[in-house]
Order: C-alpha cells, then sequence, then structure tokens
C-alpha cells in the first residue's frame, strides 16, 4: 500500500456476517536514511545539542540526554531496519545498547535510556521523514515521540517519551558520521 491514513473494517465471510469498524491505520513512506553508517542525531530546536548516553563508555541503563556534540561514539547511533517498518537504535559506543523508552508499553513522560536490545516494541522506533526532518515514534505507543524537554532545550536536557505535539523539540536532523570504522565492509572476490 502507499503511505497514507486507511479505515480498517473487519467483514464477516462465509457463514458469518456483519463488519465492524477498527479504526484508521497509517502508514508512513520509508525515510530517506543511510542505515550503513553510524549518525548523529542532531535537535531541530537547539541544533548545537545532539542526543547523548551518558558517559564515554556507556552502560546499561544510561540516561540520554541533549547534550554539547563532542564527536564522541556516546553520540553516534546506527539505525537499523527490522523489516518490518521498525527501527532499532542502536549506540555506536555499545553495539548491544539500543535507544529503550521505559516501560512496555511506555506512559507519556517515559525516560529514555539505553538499554540491552531484548527486540520489545518499547525499543523500536518508527521514523517519519518530513522536509528533511525526523519525527520517532515509539512503536509500543506510537502517539508518543522522542522528546528533548523544554520547547528551545538546553545542555542536559532530558529525552522523553512524549505525546506528539508536531514542536521542534519533537523533531531531529541525522548526519551521518563519516569515520570508516562504522562502515559496513564485505568482500566481493579477489582483485
Amino acid at each position: 500500500s502507499e503511505a497514507g491514513t486507511y479505515e480498517v473494517t473487519i467483514t464477516g465471510a462465509g457463514s458469518y456476517s456483519g463488519s465492524r469498524s477498527l479504526g484508521n491505520m497509517t502508514i508512513y513512506a520509508k525515510p530517506n536514511i543511510d542505515t550503513s553508517m553510524a549518525c548523529v542525531i542532531s535537535s531541530v530546536a537547539n541544533s548545537g545539542l545532539v542526543l547523548d548516553a551518558h558517559g564515554a563508555t556507556p552502560t546499561v541503563g544510561a540516561n540520554v540526554t541533549a547534550w554539547t556534540s563532542n564527536n564522541g561514539t556516546n553520540q553516534q547511533w546506527i539505525i537499523s531496519a527490522d523489516g518490518n517498518g521498525y527501527y532499532t537504535i542502536k549506540s555506536a559506543a555499545g553495539k548491544d545498547y539500543v535507544l529503550d523508552a521505559a516501560a512496555n508499553p511506555p506512559k507519556v513522560g517515559a525516560n529514555i535510556s539505553i538499554w540491552s536490545n531484548n527486540n520489545q516494541n518499547n525499543q523500536k522506533w518508527i521514523i517519519v521523514e518530513s522536509n528533511g526532518t525526523f519525527v520517532f515514534r515509539n512503536a509500543a505507543s506510537n502517539d508518543l515521540v522522542l522528546d528533548a524537554t523544554g520547547n528551545v532545550p538546553k545542555v542536559g536536557a532530558n529525552i522523553t517519551a512524549w505525546t506528539n505535539k508536531n514542536q521542534d523539540n519533537q523533531k531531529w536532523k541525522l548526519a551521518t558520521v563519516s569515520d570508516l570504522s562504522f562502515a559496513k565492509v564485505s568482500a566481493t572476490g579477489l582483485v
């Protein structure tokens, strides 16, 4: 199907009759992102701030904040598609760690940290692109988006899952890291 909002209805077949509307379902266009390299995710509301997992070598449970870019791997992320329309956002500092919204499903204000990948929907994201910016909707509760606290976030602003208000503190830009240590390498044969 094409991107758009569709009404979903179930209709009886065979010896069953009747129909019932299940509501609307939105299908988003595939975002134009390079999943082959690490990227830096910066706030549209304050472009000097990037997603940062606390500590130069973050550990499981490290809090995620908006912080001044320092080119550390704790500020670099590897976005991976799962083939079902969802993405995981892995920390380049610890590739076993992914962005995690507290609880499954998360509630409004759920804290974002990095956690061991357990393949649950609170660790998966629907990435919606619009005019070169991205909104990250949580797969377990897709009315919640990645949010930097404050309309114009300041250094150290906490990152939470918050109701989508279509504000710049909930929009992000991606820039690939030109460090070849994150490039995918594959052998093609002898030269």
